[in-house]
């Protein structure tokens, strides 16, 4: 049920992988939402045309976006969001010190009766 949108500026270097990012994040939340991690579906999307500010090549941005279905505690996603950005941090930062790296989540509800996946969700 997890739907993860990572994006991200082409000037972002990561020499640690992606992929290794992605796992993380679907641990976390599969740890702190309580789902399964096989529900956990990322997509990555490098943004090779974007506008940050005065349009300084030194600015780049990484953005996960994070969708989980409602009834969660205000609570829980306060916390899931800041282990988010910490991953963003300690994975992304130490490579990235020639840019201006500005790094955002989101945590936003599904509204459930608006959800239809197969098979159902639990």
């Amino acid at each position: 049920m997890p739907q993860i949108t990572l994006e991200y500026t082409s000037n972002v270097q990561n020499a640690s992988d992606w992929r290794y990012l992605v796992e993380q994040v679907h641990k976390i939340i599969s740890t702190v939402v309580g789902t399964d991690i096989d529900n956990c579906k990322s997509r990555l999307l490098e943004q090779a045309r974007y506008f940050i500010g005065d349009g300084s090549e030194k600015m780049a941005f990484v953005h996960l976006d994070v969708a989980i279905l409602e009834g969660r505690s205000e609570v829980l996603k306060q916390e899931l969001g800041n282990m988010l950005l910490n991953l963003l941090q300690t994975t992304l930062l130490p490579e990235n010190t020639q840019h201006e790296l500005q790094l955002t989540v989101e945590i936003r509800d599904i509204i459930r009766r608006d959800y239809f996946k197969y098979p159902k969700v639990k």
